[in-house]
């Protein structure tokens, strides 16, 4: 009997894992749109590739920059390496990859918190990838914070071996740092939970020094980058940067009540599964973990003031509210089923019948995903709609050189497609190349708004202005008298300097098949 059960839990959680892998690559490709950071990855890894060593100064700008400290440059190879090789396509199934590793490696450290749990509920990380797609974690094609994540949940899992008695893991905190602060910026996030478990622990009256000398050593391994102490210095002043402009830094309460719906659910539950432990089992503050309190409270208060920290917010809750969670739902279906005076094998046959057809429902979706949308074409629409495909194209046959002012997200796209004729005013990598004016006065001149706002324009002298119709700068463009509009679309208009305009021009080709057979074309 104990042997049928025991293939019964094995079979069980086979078909988790295999049902849970084949979601995530039917949302890899239904919600797939190349990052705007793509390009400049796609660059550095180039170099890394063929120099052995990440660029330090950037060269597709015609402001003025400063050097390129860039912690994905590690990353960057990586993706280079797939893209070249197996073209953009593979970075869908890369994606794939990440995303399902980050979920294994949640499982692994909720595991080492409590052996007896058993997180393989399809539910529950189906909820896990709804808050990643409203948290924009699943739209791009693939990003380097999905590294981080991964990072994070085996931090945290080698923090609980180490907080059990398995000292010889301290050992390998510096080397995964190592690997971690060359790979994301995030990196920074591994030194919070680590300091702020040491505090934990020396509140909890246990052995805390260890993770004081284990701070000291993952700091020091901080130094061995490709930019030594300098780059230090700029992890530092890059976390206590205003972003205030870039959305994806903006409050995660900042929409309605319906925004982040699936986020706000896990908040709430999670914080409310904590509080009704300590109510249910009327823990006293010298009981209470002192670590997942320090750590839950940071982390959740970044996440809401914070969109990008959403994704950090998932790892450590899901690690560490899980069985807080479980416990609060099984004691609601518990008195549920108490009131409905339903008996406990009737309620395991209702939650066997729910979850065959939780995993039925997700197999379905999965194989309709997989039949209906080619994987070839799964970025195809996002592709046009996002970016200047077209304008830069007709940039391109038309053989018009010049500085071009765009805006920062699209940029890179530009420069990657136009280099050397043509150089960008900024793009994404604003702490990392930029100074802060540069930034502030680019979002003045989208916005139409600011005491001068043609500087932008005027003073770095810009040759060719490539701009969504949904900014108000077009208002300004389309009544200044040095600028003529040569060519527009649904989603960009393109303004060139009157010096440099043409009496004829050449129309960009409207072959979808050559844009994306060509996408990775480029001088650089």
């Amino acid at each position: 009997m104990q042997k049928t059960n025991l293939l019964s839990k094995g079979f069980s959680i086979a078909i988790f894992y295999i049902v849970l892998f084949f979601l995530v690559c039917a949302l890899s490709i239904k919600y797939n749109i190349i990052d705007f950071d793509f390009w400049a990855r796609y660059i550095q890894g180039k170099h890394v590739f063929l120099n052995g060593f990440p660029l330090k100064q950037d060269f597709i700008s015609y402001t003025n920059t400063n050097t390129w400290f860039d912690p994905e440059w590690l990353t960057s190879g990586i993706f280079y390496f797939f893209a070249k090789n197996f073209s953009v396509v593979s970075l869908v199934f890369l994606k794939s990859f990440l995303i399902f590793s980050v979920f294994l490696a949640i499982i692994f450290a909720i595991k080492i918190r409590n052996k007896t749990s058993y997180p393989c509920k399809i539910s529950y990380f189906i909820l896990l990838l709804l808050i990643f797609h409203q948290a924009g974690i699943l739209s791009a094609t693939v990003r380097c914070q999905l590294i981080s994540f991964i990072l994070a949940a085996i931090w945290i899992g080698l923090l609980e071996k180490i907080k059990q008695g398995d000292n010889k893991f301290l050992f390998l905190l510096p080397l995964i740092m190592l690997f971690w602060l060359n790979s994301h910026g995030a990196s920074i996030a591994g030194v919070g939970i680590l300091f702020l478990w040491g505090i934990g622990e020396y509140l909890n009256k246990n052995d805390y020094k260890k993770y004081f000398v284990a701070l000291f050593f993952v700091c020091l391994v901080f130094l061995i980058n490709p930019w030594g102490v300098d780059f230090l210095a700029f992890m530092l002043k890059s976390a206590f940067l205003d972003r205030s402009w870039i959305s994806e830094w903006q409050s995660s309460f900042s929409g309605n009540l319906m925004s982040g719906i699936f986020y706000k659910l896990l908040l709430f539950f999670g914080l409310s599964s904590y509080v009704y432990k300590i109510y249910k089992y009327k823990i006293t503050y010298s009981k209470l973990n002192k670590t997942k309190l320090l750590i839950l409270l940071t982390v959740g208060f970044l996440s809401a003031k914070y969109i990008k920290h959403i994704g950090l917010f998932v790892v450590v809750y899901s690690v560490f509210l899980f069985d807080d969670c479980t416990a609060l739902y099984n004691d609601i279906m518990n008195k549920l089923r108490n009131y409905l005076e339903i008996s406990k094998e009737g309620i395991k046959k209702l939650i066997n019948f729910k979850n065959i057809i939780i995993y039925l429902i997700v197999s379905l979706y999965s194989l309709y995903i997989f039949i209906s949308i080619p994987v070839k074409f799964s970025f195809l629409d996002g592709y046009f709609k996002y970016y200047p495909v077209w304008a830069v194209e007709f940039l391109k046959v038309n053989n018009i050189k010049g500085n071009i002012l765009s805006p920062f997200y699209v940029a890179t796209y530009c420069a990657f497609k136009l280099y050397p004729d043509n150089k960008i005013y900024m793009d994404g990598r604003q702490e990392q190349v930029y100074s802060a004016y540069l930034f502030d006065e680019l979002m003045f001149f989208l916005g139409n708004f600011g005491v001068s706002p043609l500087d932008a324009v005027e003073k770095p002298s810009a040759d060719i202005i490539l701009m969504e119709n949904k900014f108000k700068a077009n208002d300004l463009l389309k009544n200044n008298s040095n600028y003529t509009l040569v060519f527009s679309d649904k989603v960009f208009n393109l303004y060139l300097k009157n010096n440099i305009t043409k009496f004829n021009y050449i129309a960009p080709t409207k072959s979808k098949e050559y844009y994306i057979n060509t996408i990775l074309n480029t001088n650089i």
